[in-house]
């Protein structure tokens, strides 16, 4: 519960924001309210990076405030141009009823890509968010600051404040096409990755799995992250984007694609993919790159 506006005109204004402490993707946000009318005015917003705000959405019982106060045109609720578009409308701000009223904001619903968000890349990048911010801009007063300075009673002032009793956000782990479920663990939710890759977000390859870059998973690909081409001498390699650009590397097909380099070549081997015999050292030219080289003068 806010103070009342008999305490200073300052109170129209009140920010409630939701620490999700890691990224989201958010499908609703639905806000009750408990002994007050919904806000009159108000933004919801998102954070990505915890630090700069996006507007997903504007509110307004008077539509004129959509242009003079958000520079938005007023469009009915669900009736959006592209996945991303921001829209400003009058839905959920009626002053009926007087308590109790909801508010049901969807992200995806009537998008253009409501059946294949997981396809959409613009959709994705507009429901992500790690922190959530519900900025109320102006009570709804039932028009009692119009009342003559006679009739004025102070204590009407009293009843216009903001009361809300829940918050409900719903959506899903950014698990970038990389896992079908998140677990709790320490607090946080983790995927539960899949496709040869690792991190809170399935964003990142597992060790030693880095022939290929990284990319996030889609229904016609699962963009899985390939094991390095060693040739058996080492199960340690990094990725090296210039390697990658210039084909210098080996997959496991044989062919020269990704940037896989191996480290810490065993057998007497070097090269991106332990290939090579150093200096010194000798397998038959028939010989499979996986034999040991050996070295060509025996020690006398």
């Amino acid at each position: 519960m806010s103070p009342p506006l008999s305490r200073g005109e300052q109170n129209n204004k009140v920010t409630l924001t939701f620490d999700l402490k890691q990224p989201f993707h958010i499908a609703y946000v639905v806000i009750k309210y408990a002994i007050s009318p919904r806000a009159k005015t108000w933004v919801l917003e998102r954070s990505v990076d915890g630090e700069n705000w996006d507007a997903w959405q504007y509110f307004s019982q008077d539509r004129s405030q959509c242009r003079t106060k958000f520079d938005k045109i007023p469009t009915a609720d669900g009736e959006y141009s592209s996945d991303s578009d921001v829209i400003c409308t009058d839905e959920y701000t009626e002053i009926n009823p007087g308590q109790g009223g909801e508010v049901i904001v969807s992200l995806v619903n009537g998008r253009p890509s409501q059946d294949s968000f997981s396809t959409s890349n613009e959709l994705q990048e507009f429901t992500r968010a790690t922190k959530i911010r519900i900025r109320l801009l102006e009570v709804n007063t039932h028009y009692g600051h119009f009342m003559s300075a006679g009739d004025n009673d102070p204590k009407v002032f009293q009843r216009y404040f903001y009361a809300i009793k829940d918050v409900e956000i719903g959506g899903r782990c950014v698990c970038n096409g990389h896992a079908d479920k998140c677990v709790e663990k320490d607090g946080e939710y983790h995927c539960e990755c899949q496709h040869n890759t690792t991190g809170r977000n399935c964003d990142q390859c597992a060790a030693n799995h880095v022939q290929k870059k990284w990319r996030a998973g889609t229904p016609g690909n699962t963009n899985e992250c390939e094991r390095c081409n060693c040739n058996g001498h080492t199960e340690t390699c990094f990725y090296d984007e210039q390697v990658d650009a210039n084909k210098q590397s080996m997959d496991l097909a044989m062919n020269y694609e990704g940037g896989g380099v191996c480290q810490n070549c065993g057998d007497n081997t070097e090269g991106n993919n332990c290939e090579r015999c150093k200096a010194g050292f000798w397998r038959a030219h028939d010989a499979p790159l996986s034999d040991p080289c050996l070295r060509k003068y025996k020690d006398q």
